[in-house]
């Protein structure tokens, strides 16, 4: 199962985006915002990570932890509203606003991990995106 996170809306306290899984509308993202002079916390380095899926002790769920991210320990999948709910992990919603993901954030994190648990095979998460047009067909963008 692969993973992308398009980064499309930059501010200078977080980063947007969109979540597909293998190419299909998942959700709307949030992470803390690109700029590292202000130190952590900012949004993880573009790649290809590996994902698996272990125990939170901060949510006290299972979540999607984010493997071998240089610099960074404990990145998670996560719902939350804010860029201040979040250290360095990715947020997912139903919608997106600036500074603001919502409609829904467990709800959507629900979603996800119904699908993540499926899984047969590894999951990879992709980031990827610069500032720029925002272009999605699945939502008609």
């Amino acid at each position: 199962m692969n993973l992308t996170v398009t980064r499309h809306w930059f501010t200078p306290i977080s980063t947007c985006g969109m979540l597909d899984i293998d190419g299909v509308f998942q959700a709307y993202t949030m992470e803390p915002r690109l700029d590292q002079l202000k130190g952590k916390p900012y949004a993880i380095p573009l790649g290809t990570y590996h994902v698996v899926l272990a125990w939170s002790p901060k949510f006290q769920c299972l979540t999607p932890h984010i493997e071998d991210v240089p610099g960074f320990s404990n990145v998670e999948i996560h719902w939350g509203d804010y860029p201040s709910d979040t250290e360095a992990c990715l947020m997912v919603g139903n919608s997106h606003s600036e500074d603001f993901i919502g409609g829904g954030t467990r709800s959507a994190f629900v979603a996800l991990m119904v699908k993540l648990t499926k899984a047969e095979k590894g999951i990879t998460i992709t980031y990827s995106g610069q500032p720029g047009v925002v272009t999605d067909p699945e939502i008609g963008l």
